[in-house]
């Protein structure tokens, strides 16, 4: 058995690989000949070499390198190739049961796994969750210090671990090939690719090397093909068995972790076009609240601060919703004294602060042209605020505050609006009667004229009736009537122009929370 194949070859150039592997054979002294020209009755004996696929460039060169590039006459058939399969969960249950001598600690440690985003897929991979067991200690060493202990921290122990195992095989330093994964991770999301041909890739390096010629200055005197070796056999990319040729990050929270080390760094040196890319995945922002949470960093939220006041729209987008996720999960958040999303496509999301008390802050932001159809908006500070042209159709507003916001030109039809405030708000040209506003203040609010409405309809009219809060309403498909919902548990049923209550019904139980017409 010969272990590690790779761990050899990867210093060596083709012809020197080639002769090392014929060295190997030698020790099988009949085992290139062909079945038929064997001694009689001599026992051949069987050879293992185990080897990481990838770093071969394809499975066709792998081929060719392992069988003498058919020059040794070796009988393919007598050389079968086998992967290594993923762990089950008994087979992880029992690896962490035999690692952490019994059952209670294992479950314990496969609880910790599980919780932890994506790391249950990575434990599959027997030689990653030998790395993962034996940072379980480290990590409650750090619990007990009272240190931040998160995803992103085990991810680092992992990455480190990694790296630290490959060291004899290093053509590039570890430290330059952190910064070459979290290059490549940016590089490959911007591409809008999950994985990438050998020759895209080797490319990229060559690119990379061009540009950064402070980190190629260390590497003057290294072939070339070497290093794509490195970069293919000992970082965190592979050639997975279902691929003859393409190359993908090991799994996908380790791109996602890697991109989020690559937007910290940007901020830290304040590289703000790395942050003009196309929007990442919530785990990246998650794994980038992480990262930042693990110790004080005022230049990065200066950062921050910086890019969602900026005219860089995929930038600010970018840090809009990094900001949303540090208010979900707790993450360090910024505090920008102005915020510019003119033109953000925002439709279907959930745009929340922490609490009414504790408003999302974006008092005075531009927002001119912004969609927010469909979207959620609630706990949210949109006072003074720029909002011509703003789209909000059939978007939920909730304890949204919007005192002298300019709400002009907008497009709000089917917009329902509950508790908040519209004070003085300026609305010329938006048709507010196609919304719905529950217990939204508004004081010195006009509403514009409909196109030919009578006078009675231009101005808003108190119903009478309801003995507790309204929580729905609904227009019948005519428009001259239109139902509430209260949770005084009735149903009440208006007519629209003269504001005389036509039918209440009393059935419910409880509250009535929603109410809709059938379209015919």
């Amino acid at each position: 058995i010969f272990d590690g194949l790779d761990e050899k070859i990867v210093h060596l150039t083709q012809n020197r690989a080639r002769d090392f592997i014929r060295t190997l054979w030698s020790v099988l002294p009949d085992a290139m000949l062909p079945v038929g020209k064997r001694p009689p009755g001599k026992h051949q004996g069987k050879l293992l070499l185990s080897c990481r696929s990838h770093y071969f460039r394809d499975v066709w060169s792998q081929n060719a390198m392992l069988t003498g590039e058919d020059r040794e006459n070796i009988d393919r058939s007598q050389y079968p190739a086998f992967c290594l399969l993923p762990f089950s969960e008994a087979q992880i249950r029992s690896y962490l049961t035999d690692f952490l001598g019994d059952a209670t600690h294992a479950d314990a440690a496969f609880t910790l796994i599980a919780g932890i985003h994506n790391l249950r897929d990575l434990a599959e991979r027997p030689y990653l969750l030998h790395l993962i067991g034996g940072r379980l200690g480290e990590l409650e060493e750090l619990q007990m210090r009272g240190e931040t202990v998160n995803a992103a921290r085990l991810y680092d122990l992992v990455v480190r671990s990694w790296l630290n195992r490959d060291d004899g095989k290093h053509q590039l330093d570890a430290a330059h090939k952190r910064r070459l994964m979290e290059a490549l991770a940016a590089a490959l999301w911007r591409s809008g690719d999950k994985q990438w041909d050998v020759d895209r890739l080797e490319d990229w390096l060559d690119d990379y090397l061009h540009q950064n010629p402070a980190i190629a200055a260390a590497y003057a005197n290294k072939d070339r093909s070497l290093l794509k070796e490195d970069l293919r056999t000992a970082t965190f990319v592979l050639r997975p068995d279902s691929e003859d040729k393409n190359f993908r990050f090991a799994h996908t929270s380790l791109q996602e972790y890697f991109l989020a080390c690559h937007l910290e760094r940007a901020l830290k040196e304040k590289a703000d076009a790395q942050w003009d890319m196309p929007m990442v995945s919530r785990e990246t922002l998650d794994f980038l609240g992480q990262i930042l949470a693990l110790q004080s960093q005022p230049e990065a939220m200066k950062s921050l601060e910086r890019l969602l006041g900026a005219d860089c729209l995929p930038a600010a987008c970018l840090a809009f919703q990094y900001w949303l996720e540090a208010i979900r999960h707790g993450h360090p958040e910024p505090k920008p004294a102005h915020v510019n999303l003119t033109g953000a496509n925002l439709d279907g999301q959930t745009i929340r602060g922490r609490s009414k008390e504790q408003p999302l802050n974006l008092r005075g932001a531009n927002l001119r042209c912004v969609q927010l159809n469909r979207s959620r908006v609630e706990f949210v500070d949109l006072s003074e605020a720029d909002l011509t042209g703003l789209e909000a159709r059939q978007a939920l507003f909730l304890h949204v505050t919007a005192s002298r916001a300019k709400l002009v030109d907008a497009d709000v039809a089917g917009l329902s609006w509950r508790h908040g405030t519209l004070d003085h708000a300026e609305t010329a040209g938006t048709r507010l009667e196609l919304a719905e506003l529950l217990q939204v203040k508004a004081t010195g609010l006009v509403l514009p004229a409909p196109p030919r409405a009578t006078k009675s309809q231009c101005f808003p009219q108190a119903y009478a009736g309801h003995r507790a809060t309204i929580n729905a309403c609904a227009w019948n498909p005519r428009g001259t009537a239109f139902a509430s919902a209260s949770e005084d548990g009735s149903l009440k049923i208006w007519d629209a122009a003269s504001g005389q209550e036509l039918l209440s019904l009393t059935g419910h139980g409880g509250e009535v929370s929603c109410c809709a017409w059938s379209p015919d």
